[in-house]
């Protein structure tokens, strides 16, 4: 029986996926045959599958045909550093909200760093913006179009975000010897990942992290060329997410314990409620401003 090409193309990104594990399992296979084992091999191969990832972009775009306005970014360099910005101030307020929650309900509790608050907000600033830029040029720039060629708007929406919030689980703790290691050792650790995928002690943080990549897509699709806004808005919350661990910890003793994650001690119940309530204010909003703007034409 013959499978829709629709499907095809919808499941497309399993299958680079596939591809950059299985490359960057033979990359790291050579690596330690020339510079020895390194500390994690597990996390060599992890940064080299976001390495592939993020440079097949490029050879991506030509091949779909997709220029950067295509992909959502404004032809005006201006507009882009203004959607960034105000997308990074209303990250840093929604975060605000969210985590001063965690303090206020005593869920999370502060803990004196064993590092220089300089070198906490200089590392987190650098994830932020690695993973920001990253992630948002992947999933809400180059899938989303490519998901827009051949399904509707609510379709790629919920696939890329499916895609997007799967993507952080996949992680193992297999640890491979260091003389067994191959050339198929990284593809090895890839199938322990997607065994570890479908936990249910992951469904809450799945969740939220389905309800934000919703909220960028509609973000991205709810008006042109607005990624850049998108960019900010997640560089704003993973250095959020990073500063808040470095500077805090779980408090094992509240009841309350439940609205966050095992991901990663902050997203959770909490931030899926408060993602899907930004989500409706947004589309309200988005609706009512539609609506302005055809009146007064």
């Amino acid at each position: 029986m013959r499978t829709s090409p629709v499907l095809h193309r919808l499941i497309f990104p399993i299958y680079f996926l596939l591809f950059a594990v299985c490359l960057a399992s033979i990359i790291a296979w050579l690596a330690v045959l020339i510079f020895g084992e390194p500390n994690r091999f597990d996390r060599l191969v992890s940064r080299l599958v976001l390495g592939i990832l993020f440079i097949s972009i490029f050879p991506l775009k030509n091949y779909l045909r997709f220029n950067w306005q295509t992909m959502g970014f404004s032809p005006s360099q201006r507009n882009n550093v203004n959607q960034f910005i105000v997308g990074l101030l209303l990250g840093l307020g929604m975060m605000a909200f969210i985590i001063g929650s965690l303090f206020v309900l005593e869920i999370r509790i502060y803990d004196e760093p064993n590092k220089s608050l300089a070198s906490i907000l200089l590392k987190a600033g650098i994830t932020g913006c690695l993973v920001g830029v990253l992630e948002e040029i992947l999933f809400r720039g180059l899938l989303v179009s490519f998901l827009l060629r051949n399904t509707t708007t609510v379709s790629a929406a919920l696939v890329s975000s499916s895609y997007y919030a799967g993507l952080h689980f996949l992680k193992t703790e297999l640890l491979i010897p260091a003389n067994a290691i191959s050339w198929s050792s990284g593809i090895e650790l890839f199938i322990n990942a997607l065994g570890r995928l479908f936990q249910w002690s992951n469904f809450d943080s799945f969740l939220a992290l389905c309800l934000t990549g919703l909220f960028l897509c509609a973000i991205r699709l709810g008006f042109k060329y607005t990624l850049a806004c998108c960019i900010g808005l997640h560089c704003a919350w993973v250095f959020s997410i990073k500063l808040t661990r470095a500077l805090s910890d779980l408090n094992a003793n509240s009841s309350l314990s439940f609205l966050v994650g095992d991901y990663d001690g902050i997203i959770g119940y909490l931030v899926a409620g408060c993602l899907l309530i930004f989500l409706l204010i947004f589309l309200y909003w988005q609706r009512n401003h539609s609506s302005s703007a055809n009146n007064d034409d």
